[in-house]
């Protein structure tokens, strides 16, 4: 990985037929924590193909050592090599600016002036709340099971375990692999949960 700009990348505007051809297959690539394409999220920096038909990307993850970051080179290289033209792909990774952090939080974030109150009386907003003043009542078992079956109706579900001790959750979902429990990825003051789908 490198935390330097290749000087010979271009960005949309100034893109050569070929290297549209590039950004469109980079359209198609999505991070996998946010779900949203790479290109959307400016996390593309540039694109350059010489003629032989090399191209390099330059891609910029969010923050120094992203748990999503072999996954989104692998798929930037993939997508780039399928744009017409393209013969060989170099995929450059740095990480961004606290000012390109930024603008990245505020694209994820979007517009919150136009979102409607949380859990205000319009909202389809519902939080249920499963409690216990005892442990090994199987309160991780039941939320994991009503999470799931919400989920199978086509309802969008978030699932928190607040267990300071022992939380189980991420296990009980799939979230864990050989003991140890995939962590949530942190861009300032915004946590990107780990997203479990089917």
């Amino acid at each position: 990985m490198s935390d330097q700009t290749n000087s010979g990348s271009r960005g949309r505007d100034q893109a050569s037929p070929t290297e549209l051809a590039v950004w469109e297959q980079l359209d198609r690539v999505q991070d996998p924590e946010i779900m949203r394409p790479i290109t959307e999220l400016g996390m593309v920096q540039g694109v350059s193909v010489d003629e032989a038909g090399h191209a390099e990307v330059s891609i910029l993850l969010t923050i120094a050592g992203c748990p999503a970051a072999r996954r989104i080179e692998a798929d930037t290289q993939a997508a780039a090599l399928a744009a017409a033209g393209v013969s060989h792909v170099s995929v450059e990774v740095g990480v961004m600016s606290p000012s390109e952090r930024k603008a990245f939080i505020e694209r994820v974030r979007g517009d919150r002036g136009s979102r409607p109150v949380q859990f205000g009386p319009d909202s389809l907003t519902r939080v249920i709340a499963v409690t216990s003043g005892k442990g090994g009542v199987g309160k991780s078992s039941l939320t994991a099971g009503l999470a799931v079956a919400l989920a199978a109706q086509g309802l969008s579900v978030g699932l928190i375990d607040a267990d300071v001790f022992g939380f189980s959750i991420p296990s009980i979902m799939g979230l864990s692999r050989d003991g140890q429990t995939i962590q949530p990825t942190q861009v300032g003051d915004m946590i990107l949960p780990q997203l479990r789908t089917a």
